[in-house]
Formats: structure tokens, C-alpha cells, sequence
């Protein structure tokens, strides 16, 4: 019985491996290219009287894309696309130390987009023959650049990684957009309620990336990457001259989870009267030193330009000082946060409190497997995010390697912010203007949207002797930094919510609302333009 309850245990430690080793599919002509090409590459790349490399990758993003364009309730531009990008990477020397120097590896460049299989070896061929090249030449560089310096780079360059094998099915774009395009179009036709506006325009962007990693050490991996995106924007001016931009914007997954004809159009009566309100509101002329709290959604700004940015591992130039770039290059095991607080990046998660979430995978784009990092605990810094390029005391790869454009760099997935001891939200109001009555402050500022860290586009004042709140404009938010974090956090709510940047790589942020103790809020230094010389024409 105990040979057989430990047979059952091996058993299941080996399932999770078991199930990630699949068998490489046969009828992908891109998958049997890049195999074969790199299975010639590693028995013959070597020039003569130079090294051999160790380690050869290739990365294709090969994406099929979807554009749609609104602009005042007309079509502006429709647009369907295919493209395969490779990036080959060519390591030479060793794990220890090799020709990486911090700004790129190999080459980048364009695949044919058919499945012509010897028109992508021999692409793979040309590229992967550049790359090598390349190498040597960083290499010699790198020896020559490490001279200069005292101490040597004891930091491993390339981290070592189990290979792993594993192929999802290839994703497609959906075939009919017509009920979406529609839907934007009626969206952007509400300029019709406002001859004040001068810009709405939606956008929408379906994309599937099929993503390929195939390296010499044995991983193969296959992955359908979706993206959708819808944006709409408008813009005002207020009698000042004063421009006064709105934008709505959704990440999705899937067309499913993006909102219907009727939600798409009440966000965007939504966003045009929040702009009407703009455009009377009083704008920000003296500077306010004191209390600010940010809505869970203007809170998210606050977690990805501040600790998430900062947070990545990347690793500083040869003879910098630091462990990574950022404000926490020397942080490591240092509070910068509240004692309360703690940050968590988990690629793993799939939702959130019933919303979906764009950050998750199963692999990085390093072919490493994805798993929850505690970044930050009880306010102490424990982990930030790392790909297969080590940073010191991190010898390893924690799943966060992802590819945008030519590089993989350490980036966030699904980021979530909480406190151990949170606040009802709608409490943290009362606690402000407390906070304003015993500092004799006529009212404290609470930002409901931000564009960017340091510009709210909805804010606030709330009133000491009433509470009654009034919409301001043109105001910029001051010293609100890595060391605000630590010392003026003083409260954090109890309701969470999930936002996204489509700007960048899929990232969900997960935020409760922040109470500052002490933050500046001053005018903005954006210049006002002149309004239209002469008015719209009639509708």
C-alpha cells in the first residue's frame, strides 16, 4: 500500500508536465519551417575560427487584424491586414556570459504571409545568418566594454528553463463585424446633440495573434493571442479656448465581451455630457496643497505608471549600479508601500469578480509557464517581474517575459492592488474632508478619471461645510511619486475595480481607491488655442 500511495503521488506531481508535453502538430507549414530551419542552424551556424552559438530562437507574431473607423456617424476607414513578423535571436558564448548588452538581440523582420514553406526557411535562413553575425560583433563589444569597469558582470546573462511543448489551436478573427460597426457609427452620430463638439470618433480593432516560440534547448509553443479594442473619443473646447478631451476605451478578449449597441451608446451620451460639463466648469488657478482621493478608477493610473513600471526587472547598463532600472532599482526587501498593502501579479487568473481579464496565459512569450507573483507584501518589496534575462538575487525566469515588437522585456499580466485593512469607499470622502477641516482647507480634491498620472479628466472639489462636490478643469496633479506611496498613502477602499491601457501589451490593473494625505494640485501648463471662427453648420 505505501509503494502504491507513493506510485499515485508521483503520478500527480508529474500530471502538470505531462499535460504540457503535446505533440508537435504536423499540418502547421510555419510550425515545420521554423523547426526545420533551426534544426540547420544549430548543426551548421559557426564561422570559422568563432564560436558556435549556444542558443538560437526564433519568435513569429503572425497576426491577422481587423480596423474599423466612426468619425461624426460615418465610416472613416475599414481595413483588414496580415502580417508575420520574425525575431531570430542568436546567443554566443554561454549562460554566464554572452553578447547580450541590454538593447536588442538578432533580428527582426517580415515573413512571407502564405504558407510557402521554402520561402519562410530561406527568409529564416537570410535573417538567422544576420543575426549570428551580429553576435560576434556584440560579443567583441561587450569583452571590450566590461574592461573598463572594476568588477566584473556577475549576473548571468540568460537564465536556464525546462523546454516545454505546447499548441494551442490557431485562432481566426470573427467573420461578421457589421452589428459592431453599426453600433459605432450610431455612437459617433451623437455629435448631433452638441454643436460644441468638434471630435467624436470610435474605433474599433479585432486582432489575433498567432504566436509561435521555437528554441535549440526543445520549446515549441503555439499560442492564439486575441486582442479587441474599442475606443471613443471626443473633444470640446471651453469658452477660454481650453481643449477638453473624454475618451471610453475596452480591451477585450473576445467581441462577446466588448458592449452592445445600447451600452455603447449610453457611455457615450455619458462621455458628451461630462464635456458639456466641462466646458462651464471653473478651471484650476491657484495651487492646493493637501488631501486627494482617486476613484478605483483613477486609481489604476496611479498602479501602472508607479509600481508596475518600476516594478519590471530590467536590468540597468553594464557598470550601473542597481539592481534594475526604475525608482526600486535598490528597493529589493525595502517597505514602499503601507504596512497594510500588498501587490500581486497573476497571470493565471482569468477574471475577476465576474469580469474578464486580458493579462492571462498559459506560457510567457518565452515558453516559461505563467504563475502568481507576490511583488509586493506588507508593503515590502519581495519580487518584481522577470523574464529569462536574470537581475541579481533572480536567477530565473518568473513567467513575465513578453513579447512587443522586437524584444522580450519583463511586463505585467494582471496586476492587483490590495489592503489588508480596506476602508468602505465611501467613507474615504468623510476621512478627506476630516482631513481638510483639521488642516483649515475649504475643500480637499477627488480625481475620478485620469489621462496619465499626472493629468485628471475628471476632478473634483469637495466641499468642508456642505460636502457638496463641483467639477473643475484644467488642473495637474504634483509629487505624486514613488515616495508619496510610501509615506502619504493613507487609506485604501474596499472596492476593487478592473481597468486596462490599450496602448500597450494586455495588462489588466486591478484597483481599489487611494486616499493621499498630501498631494499638489495645481493649473495645467497646456496652452489654450482659439476657438472656430465661425460656427457648424446646422444640423
Amino acid at each position: 500500500m505505501k509503494r502504491l500511495l507513493a506510485l499515485l503521488a508521483l503520478l500527480a506531481a508529474l500530471v502538470p508536465f505531462t499535460l504540457a508535453q503535446q505533440p508537435v502538430p504536423k499540418d502547421d507549414p510555419l510550425l515545420n519551417a521554423l523547426r526545420q530551419e533551426l534544426k540547420r542552424a544549430q548543426d551548421n551556424l559557426q564561422l570559422q575560427d568563432q564560436k558556435k552559438p549556444y542558443f538560437i530562437q526564433y519568435i513569429v507574431n503572425d497576426t491577422d487584424s481587423y480596423s474599423y473607423e466612426s468619425n461624426f456617424g460615418a465610416p472613416v476607414s475599414r481595413l483588414r491586414d496580415h502580417s508575420r513578423f520574425i525575431t531570430v535571436m542568436v546567443r554566443v558564448g554561454d549562460y554566464s556570459q554572452d553578447n547580450d548588452v541590454g538593447f536588442g538581440l538578432g533580428e527582426y523582420d517580415l515573413l512571407p504571409s502564405d504558407d510557402d514553406v521554402l520561402a519562410l526557411r530561406r527568409a529564416l535562413w537570410l535573417a538567422t545568418d544576420r543575426a549570428y553575425k551580429n553576435a560576434l560583433q556584440m560579443l567583441t563589444a561587450k569583452e571590450s566594454l566590461l574592461k573598463q569597469f572594476e568588477s566584473g558582470d556577475d549576473v548571468p546573462s540568460f537564465s536556464k528553463e525546462t523546454p516545454t511543448q505546447y499548441f494551442e489551436p490557431r485562432g481566426s478573427l470573427p467573420a461578421d463585424t457589421a452589428a459592431m460597426e453599426r453600433a459605432l457609427n450610431d455612437a459617433t452620430a451623437l455629435y448631433r446633440t452638441d454643436p460644441d463638439i468638434q471630435t467624436l470618433l470610435g474605433s474599433l480593432r479585432l486582432s489575433i495573434n498567432n504566436y509561435y516560440v521555437v528554441n535549440t534547448e526543445g520549446t515549441a509553443v503555439r499560442m492564439a493571442q486575441p486582442g479587441d479594442v474599442l475606443v471613443v473619443h471626443a473633444e470640446t473646447q471651453a469658452p477660454d479656448g481650453m481643449r477638453l478631451r473624454r475618451t471610453y476605451s475596452l480591451e477585450a478578449r473576445s467581441l462577446q465581451d466588448l458592449p452592445n449597441a445600447a451600452q455603447l451608446r449610453a457611455k457615450t451620451v455619458d462621455l458628451l455630457a461630462t464635456l458639456k460639463a466641462l466646458r462651464a466648469a471653473p478651471a484650476v488657478s491657484d495651487e492646493y496643497r493637501g488631501p486627494v482621493l482617486f476613484s478605483n478608477d483613477a486609481a489604476s493610473a496611479v498602479l501602472e505608471s508607479l509600481l508596475v513600471k518600476n516594478l519590471a526587472g530590467s536590468r540597468p547598463a553594464p557598470g550601473r549600479t542597481g539592481r534594475v532600472t526604475g525608482a526600486y532599482a535598490t528597493s529589493f526587501h525595502a517597505r514602499i508601500l503601507p504596512e497594510e498593502v500588498s501587490v500581486v501579479d497573476d497571470p493565471t487568473l482569468t477574471s475577476f469578480g465576474g469580469q474578464p481579464l486580458v493579462g492571462t496565459y498559459p506560457y510567457d512569450d518565452e515558453g516559461v509557464p505563467a504563475h502568481p507573483v507576490t511583488l509586493v507584501d506588507k508593503g515590502v518589496l519581495q519580487n518584481y517581474l522577470v523574464s529569462r534575462r536574470p537581475i541579481k538575487d533572480f536567477p530565473k525566469s518568473n513567467g513575465h517575459g513578453r513579447n512587443l515588437g522586437a524584444a522580450v522585456n519583463p511586463t505585467a499580466s494582471n496586476v492587483i492592488l490590495k489592503s489588508a485593512k480596506p476602508e468602505p469607499a465611501a467613507a474615504l470622502k468623510q476621512k478627506l474632508l476630516a482631513i481638510c477641516k483639521d488642516r483649515g482647507l475649504e475643500y480637499g480634491y477627488y480625481a475620478q478619471t485620469m489621462g496619465g498620472l499626472e493629468n485628471p479628466r475628471l476632478l473634483y472639489r469637495l466641499y468642508v461645510k456642505d460636502g457638496h462636490q463641483e467639477l473643475v478643469r484644467g488642473a495637474a496633479i504634483d509629487e505624486l511619486d514613488a515616495r508619496s506611496l510610501r509615506t502619504d498613502l493613507l487609506a485604501v477602499g474596499d472596492d476593487p475595480m478592473v481597468t486596462s491601457n490599450p496602448a500597450n501589451l494586455p495588462v489588466s490593473y486591478i484597483a481599489p481607491s487611494l486616499l493621499f494625505g498630501e498631494l499638489v494640485v495645481k493649473s495645467s501648463p497646456e496652452p489654450k488655442e482659439k476657438l472656430p471662427q465661425y460656427p457648424p453648420p446646422a444640423f
